[in-house]
């Protein structure tokens, strides 16, 4: 999705800039650096109403009140430390574990995916080692996040090819969030690859 010819998050885009506050709450409030698209003007003749205010109780708290956004290295600890916490997996039956060893597994990861690149499908990964499947055959591409999805489609287009003329099995694609929407841009735009190379 492209607007303004800016791409996912550029100059030009909607976004916002999230910060934690006290209690686990979260505010939400304009990113000063990104400019917001012009408001599409009204037809001549139709007449707006008056914009309503907002009562002064439910307005968000103003960016300088906010407490600062922790970093991404310190959001991914807290995340991997909540993912060891949980109940563990159910066992796999063991045809189904036989089964997983025939195949590669691609994960494509999702936006701000740079901060978490050490953690990101970690839990998948020791599944699929677990499981005896070789770590050499599963692969996790990590498109750009300041990147257009257009560009990041392309560039599955070169990149998920060559993972599967490097070897017999069929490839498992797995994307998370906008990781997910690349792979399915892709997989729709390229329908004779998905029937040859995607049990």
């Amino acid at each position: 999705m492209r607007r303004g010819g800016a791409g996912w998050g550029g100059p030009g885009a909607w976004a916002l800039a999230l910060a934690l506050v006290s209690g686990g709450a979260v505010a939400c409030a304009p990113a000063s650096t990104v400019a917001a698209p012009p408001a599409p003007a009204a037809p001549a003749s139709t007449a707006l109403p008056a914009p309503i205010a907002a009562p002064a109780s439910t307005a968000a708290p103003a960016p300088s009140s906010l407490s600062p956004a922790p970093p991404p290295s310190a959001f991914a600890r807290a995340f991997d430390e909540r993912s060891r916490r949980s109940a563990p997996p159910l066992p796999l039956p063991p045809d189904v574990r036989a089964a997983a060893r025939r195949y590669r597994y691609v994960f494509v990861a999702g936006f701000l995916n740079e901060g978490m690149r050490a953690v990101y499908f970690s839990d998948n990964r020791r599944a699929l080692a677990d499981a005896g499947v070789d770590r050499g055959a599963v692969h996790v591409l990590y498109p750009g996040s300041g990147r257009s999805v257009e560009d990041n489609i392309a560039e599955l287009g070169r990149t998920l090819p060559a993972l599967a003329a490097a070897g017999p099995e069929k490839l498992v694609v797995i994307g998370h969030s906008k990781g997910a929407v690349e792979a399915l841009g892709f997989a729709l735009g390229s329908p004779a690859f998905v029937r040859a190379a995607v049990p």
